[in-house]
């Protein structure tokens, strides 16, 4: 399950995020600028955007943080949450 922090009225970015972990995959379409965070983590991420995105160790988009480049997939150890730019 995702849970998206409330972001001011913005365009979607188009693509898609994948975020993978051994049991789980979730996609994301057309992300809206924000953090959404996952209960159960995730440990690979496929950005499918046109933009960067940052993942991070913990809720809420806190803790270490990692960027991935639009149109790169990367192995991202345990990760909790994920920002998607403006």
């Amino acid at each position: 399950m995702l849970a998206a922090a409330a972001a001011p009225a913005m365009a979607a970015t188009n693509g898609r995020l994948i975020l993978r972990s051994a049991e789980t995959t979730k996609v994301l379409s057309n992300p809206s600028p924000g953090c959404y965070s996952t209960t159960t983590p995730f440990s690979a991420v496929t950005n499918d955007t046109a933009t960067a995105v940052t993942v991070y160790t913990d809720l809420g988009c806190a803790g270490l943080s990692q960027v991935v480049q639009p149109g790169r997939s990367a192995t991202v150890g345990e990760r909790r949450s994920v920002s998607v730019p403006s």
